[in-house]
């Protein structure tokens, strides 16, 4: 009698634990477990539980269902957080990324005033401008950090920009910048809420003081001067805005440049295809965001009753997150999904989200990546890796997928 097959999931952990580095560095095959298995899996964050849906359709709906809110206080009664956290960290919390209906569509309403397709246009030029000024300096040394020398300084240049930071702010923004990047999981997590984000918190406001009384042609005094009915953002509201903007603007498009130029070292005959027909960048973006994209979950959702999906019952007010990284490699919406196809069509994915909370910035940092990837491939015909592709490893943040550097040789 044959011996049963070995189950492709040994050694998988079950709950899965989506701050450890187990699942980061084999989050396909917890993705397919969970989809397969487990579709309605009670999960945890470190220690903190958390239910997370896998599947495309239960994703795509979650985002549209009104039994769940992204407001914890409404659907419990408590805290927005189930940690007690500092003041100033709540500006992170409390921004429309978080807000349910109306007051979302009031913040959002304000919001984008200020990201008219004209004023994203405007940043084509210094975007590309500034990808030709690092590589004329990368290029000298042969082999660069891809990440810290230009994945990164391209969006630190954009939000600048639309920020309307002046050349003697730059350094402690950039600094606040590198706080929001980096101090955000691990032991460093402590300084930066007790010391770093207060001085964030500080630098924001003396921002916004200075826009008030010398506005420019930036996003910034344009969200200050944004008006719909009467109404305009507090300046805690703007505090939360301008974080929110750093967040969804500068880190998703850091991180997708950075995950998009691997996959195409990985994948050297999609990375031929693209340089063969550069009129397949957009889909090679959308390939990336469905792929590898940086984001793998939203922020958590609440039920404001019982919920049975799959003949789980997920309690009212528990924390729920759909896993989009998991979404977006299903079978039953994408035909191979496990294939980087820089010219797969349709690519309906959920990079960006879906629904009211739909990434603002979605526009930019296509446009961003886009031409970041383009530029990078115009200029570097011999661009390679220069350490063993088993040595650019992913980081263990929770529904993050991104790497701390990309070694490579640009000549």
């Amino acid at each position: 009698m044959n011996a049963p097959a070995p189950s492709p999931f040994e050694g998988l952990r079950d709950p899965v634990d989506m701050a450890s580095r187990h699942v980061a560095e084999h989050r396909a095959l917890y993705y397919r477990w969970l989809r397969e298995e487990a579709p309605v899996h009670r999960g945890r964050i470190s220690v903190i539980p958390v239910w997370m849906l896998s599947r495309f359709e239960d994703c795509w709906n979650l985002l549209r269902d009104d039994r769940f809110v992204r407001d914890r206080r409404t659907a419990t009664g408590k805290g927005r957080s189930p940690v007690p956290v500092p003041p100033t960290v709540r500006h992170l919390m409390e921004s429309m990324i978080v807000a349910d209906e109306p007051e979302h569509t009031r913040l959002r309403s304000l919001v984008q005033k200020a990201f008219t397709t004209s004023a994203i246009a405007r940043l084509e030029g210094p975007i590309r401008e500034s990808a030709h000024a690092l590589l004329d300096t990368a290029l000298g040394e042969g082999r660069v950090d891809l990440q810290q020398a230009y994945a990164l300084p391209i969006p630190v240049r954009v939000i600048s920009e639309m920020m309307g930071v002046s050349d003697e702010e730059a350094p402690r923004f950039r600094d606040g910048l590198r706080v929001l990047s980096e101090g955000l999981s691990g032991w460093s997590m402590v300084r930066t809420m007790l010391w770093d984000l207060p001085k964030l918190d500080r630098f924001v406001r003396g921002l916004i003081a200075r826009k008030r009384t010398e506005p420019g042609d930036d996003v910034l005094s344009a969200l200050i001067a944004a008006e719909e009915a009467g109404d305009r953002l507090s300046e805690d509201e703007l505090v939360s805005m301008t974080f929110l903007l750093v967040i969804a603007g500068f880190e998703t498009t850091v991180h997708l440049i950075t995950n998009l130029v691997f996959e195409l070292l990985r994948h050297p005959a999609e990375l031929e295809r693209l340089r063969a027909d550069p009129a397949l960048l957009d889909g090679a973006v959308e390939e990336g965001l469905r792929y590898c994209g940086p984001i793998h979950g939203t922020k958590p959702h609440y039920p404001l009753e019982d919920v049975e999906l799959h003949g789980v019952r997920i309690p009212r007010g528990a924390t729920v997150i759909p896993v989009l990284g998991a979404a977006n490699r299903d079978p039953a919406m994408f035909d191979d999904p496990e294939t980087f196809d820089v010219g797969r069509t349709p690519t309906r994915h959920l990079g960006f989200g879906r629904g009211i909370h739909y990434c603002l910035g979605a526009q930019l940092a296509r446009m961003e990546t886009r031409i970041a990837l383009g530029v990078l491939l115009e200029r570097c015909p011999d661009l390679s890796l220069a350490v063993p592709e088993a040595d650019v490893r992913p980081a263990p943040m929770p529904f993050w997928h991104r790497y701390d550097a990309l070694p490579v040789r640009l000549a």
